[in-house]
């Protein structure tokens, strides 16, 4: 069976040679029925960790997986939930609405990374989340006298992330991941300038995204001056 290939244009070198290196090295890839390729799954993500160290790949992340499997998913979580965290376009949302319950008690979602309410609007009450539930720290209670609307920023599961975000990701838990079983004097097969490549498609897609203009300008900065300080950390 042919396939057909579309390579995303943030797969450029040296970061296109690397992938290609790497996909060489996962099952059933044939040089001359190569021609598709999918967004990246957590699978892919997986074993790009393990091939870093020499691995052979996994068909699959249901149980009896490797040690440096289960190594390896763990720290595409953190990697994950951390990028997240900065907060970008993709998973951000204004004006969210979380409404009171019969005991003026508002559940908080479980994939809600951190939120800002505008404080002109709640000055009488500081929201936080204490568990599931909001708290209001300023008046000690669950109990609110109205409902929250806040800016939201949401964990997303990978693979509803963009394209850009899932190869940053990899990339960054790669590395680390790396460092953790090799010499870290050694030639690293991601560099430095791989993941500078993909953290420059993840900016440009934010900027792209974003809408953004001169009343929101120090918002749209943020992710990107964020994204900086923890490319390399």
């Amino acid at each position: 069976m042919c396939v057909v290939v579309v390579v995303p244009a943030l797969f450029r070198e040296p970061t296109a040679s690397l992938f290609f290196f790497l996909l060489q090295k996962t099952p059933n890839f044939k040089k001359n029925n190569f021609m598709a390729l999918v967004l990246t799954t957590v699978l892919d993500a997986v074993n790009t960790m393990l091939s870093s160290i020499g691995e052979s790949p996994i068909s699959t992340l249901e149980e009896n997986t490797t040690a440096d499997a289960a190594v390896a998913q763990n720290l595409l979580d953190e990697e994950t939930r951390e990028v997240q965290d900065m907060g970008w376009n993709f998973n951000t949302e204004d004006d969210v609405p979380f409404v009171r319950d019969g005991d003026g008690e508002i559940e908080a979602p479980s994939n809600v990374l951190r939120f800002t309410v505008n404080q002109i609007n709640f000055q009488d009450m500081r929201p936080v989340i204490r568990g599931a539930k909001f708290y209001d720290a300023e008046n000690r209670t669950y109990a609110f006298t109205k409902d929250l609307t806040a800016k939201v920023v949401y964990l997303l599961d990978f693979t509803e992330l963009p394209q850009s975000a899932r190869w940053a990701i990899t990339l960054r838990a790669t590395r680390k991941f790396y460092r953790r079983f090799m010499d870290a004097d050694d030639t690293e097969v991601f560099t430095r300038e791989d993941e500078q490549v993909a953290w420059s498609a993840l900016k440009r897609h934010e900027a792209e995204t974003g809408h953004y203009n001169i009343f929101n300008e120090y918002d749209a900065a943020r992710p990107l001056r964020r994204a900086s300080r923890l490319r390399y950390s």
